[in-house]
């Protein structure tokens, strides 16, 4: 049966659009659609959106996810679809991931050089210029909003009022 003039995919076709021309442990990168400013890659099945990663996994390993369950890389890579790189989690289990690998938000060694430039109490304004964010990314990092996992190197950053560091480089 034909859906506008093309052919529907069963499920296993997902791998067409896999290329596994590489090793066994390298990614086997997408070539089909992505979608969105993620740049996820997407599968249809009959008419409906799948994200092709998710497919590949149910494919190769026959089991159907379900309520609860996603697909995580252990590659980072998105792209990929080789079943070596994914696994079964859950959405805390995802985000802690992107917590520990340093997939969201400032990278560690970026917020660590906020943080020192807060302790030598450069104002907020010039330091939300310099790294192109706002003011209020500047006040909750100041006041442990975001980013209190992340110490100083020397592990001096617990609290703002804690002196002066005038061994700290800017």
């Amino acid at each position: 049966m034909e859906t506008r003039g093309r052919p529907k995919n069963s499920r296993n076709d997902v791998f067409k659009f896999v290329n596994m021309n590489v090793g066994d442990d390298e990614c086997w990168l997408w070539t089909g659609k992505v979608m969105g400013r993620d740049t996820r890659p997407y599968f249809s099945i009959n008419g409906k959106k799948w994200l092709a990663y998710r497919v590949v996994y149910e494919v190769w390993y026959q089991h159907e996810l379900q309520p609860g369950e996603m697909v995580r890389h252990t590659c980072d890579n998105r792209q990929c679809c080789n079943p070596k790189h994914l696994e079964l989690g859950s959405h805390q289990q995802n985000m802690d991931d992107m917590k520990a690998r340093q997939r969201h938000g400032l990278p560690h060694h970026v917020v660590r050089h906020i943080k020192r430039l807060i302790l030598k109490a450069v104002p907020n304004t010039v330091i939300a210029e310099r790294y192109g964010v706002s003011e209020g990314l500047i006040r909750a990092v100041k006041t442990g909003k975001i980013y209190s996992h992340v110490e100083l190197q020397d592990g001096r950053y617990s609290d703002p009022l804690h002196g002066e560091l005038d061994d700290v480089e800017d």
